[in-house]
């Protein structure tokens, strides 16, 4: 997670490989006039300059640029895996598919430990490489958090590059054990850590696709109240099988009476009945696209009594039935496969 002393790290990370290779424009106190209530501001700022730093680094070492199109396209392909294990692996397919080149970043597992390796891009070894393979592994450790709904932080970091009087900066960074002068860079977690589910949906990705990747980065650490924790203890529980917490339950979770959970949230103009029925409505979209289970078995899932219940439910969420939901959506694929065919 990216606090304020992180943040720091990052800009001075930034201008070392700038003064290093002579990038134009970049001056460190463009980043204290940003506020970061609002992280956008920043993380466009900061994704103007990397962009400009790993294109003078691939054209100098003669490596492919990872654009930010590629960034966003592999987010729409993970977001849809089941666990953090399965996007990572997916991840690595991306990657391969990207570069043409099956060892560019794999999954190594034993009983206990899982390592994501990466291969850098760049055959010069100094700060400006450095910091672009840093950020890459930075954006997967928050990318999994963020998908997740929750920290899921590395045991180990790998970095194939010798410390070169930057190592508290980048230890500041990850918060974790980093081990420099190895063969890869990697990313070393708990198998445990990786069966989290994902949480997040795909109607998620374009609100938040300007300043993308590094304002996942930074929300990452955000603290966004109560209305973001609660929802995401519900999504949670849903996505895991089980039926969403009580009202109490949520309230014990957080470490808050009741009341005080229902004034914050109102606070931010929202209610825990708002936030089930948001979360029911996702998944049962979910459920019904997927089509694994039937109607009765949708709705027994979900907490209702019966078919009818959930029905009726559904049409106040949606304004339409679930038949013509599923029917709404296998036309919309029917076209989309006609599209591809052309």
């Amino acid at each position: 997670m990216l606090q304020q002393d992180s943040i720091q790290a990052l800009v001075v990370l930034l201008a070392r490989a700038s003064v290093r290779l002579e990038a134009d424009g970049f001056d460190p106190d463009d980043f204290a006039n940003t506020d970061l209530r609002d992280c956008r501001p920043f993380a466009i700022l900061f994704g103007q300059h990397m962009e400009r730093l790993e294109r003078l680094c691939c054209d100098r070492d003669g490596a492919a640029l990872f654009t930010p199109l590629a960034g966003e396209m592999m987010f729409r392909a993970v977001i849809n895996c089941s666990d953090l294990y399965a996007a990572l692996e997916r991840s690595c397919r991306f990657s391969s598919l990207l570069t043409e080149e099956e060892s560019c970043s794999r999954l190594r597992s034993d009983d206990t430990r899982v390592r994501f390796e990466c291969a850098s891009r760049y055959t010069t070894k100094d700060e400006a490489s450095l910091i672009n393979d840093v950020v890459g592994l930075l954006f997967h450790v928050t990318l999994l958090s963020w998908l997740s709904g929750q920290e899921v932080a590395p045991d180990t970091i790998a970095l194939a590059y010798p410390r070169m009087g930057l190592g508290r900066v980048v230890e500041q960074l990850f918060r974790a054990t980093v081990i420099f002068q190895s063969e890869e860079n990697a990313l070393v977690y708990r198998q445990a850590a990786l069966a989290a589910p994902i949480v997040r949906r795909p109607a998620e990705i374009d609100a938040v696709l300007e300043g993308f990747p590094y304002n996942i980065m930074l929300d990452a650490s955000q603290d966004r109240g109560h209305a973001t924790k609660v929802k995401t203890l519900m999504d949670l529980a849903v996505r895991a099988g089980g039926h969403c917490p009580c009202e109490g339950d949520i309230a014990a979770s957080l470490t808050v009476s009741q009341a005080t959970l229902r004034r914050r949230l109102r606070g931010q103009n929202t209610s825990y009945r708002e936030l089930r029925a948001l979360t029911l409505k996702e998944e049962a979209e979910r459920l019904l696209h997927d089509g694994k289970l039937g109607l009765s078995m949708i709705a027994q899932r979900l907490g209702f009594s019966d078919d009818r219940a959930f029905r009726r439910a559904f049409k106040q969420w949606t304004g339409i039935s679930p038949s013509a939901a599923v029917s709404r959506r296998s036309f919309a694929k029917r076209v989309e496969l006609r599209a591809c065919r052309r």
